[in-house]
């Protein structure tokens, strides 16, 4: 499954949202993507990190 597909079944399986842009603070995923790229080197894992207000995969880890 590629990663368009694999969002597109997310997308159906979440609520929708009434968060505000304004509330959204993005330098949170800039400050993590080392963790999540630890993550998935240590655990021989795809770490996959969704944004459900944009419907998008913010973080895809290189050993899909």
């Amino acid at each position: 499954m590629i990663i368009e597909e694999i969002e597109k079944q997310v997308i159906n399986l979440l609520p929708t949202s009434n968060i505000l842009l304004d509330e959204v603070d993005y330098s949170i995923i800039e400050e993590r993507k080392n963790d999540w790229i630890k993550l998935s080197e240590v655990t021989h894992s795809v770490v996959l990190v969704f944004d459900c207000y944009t419907n998008k995969f913010v973080f895809v880890s290189n050993n899909i």
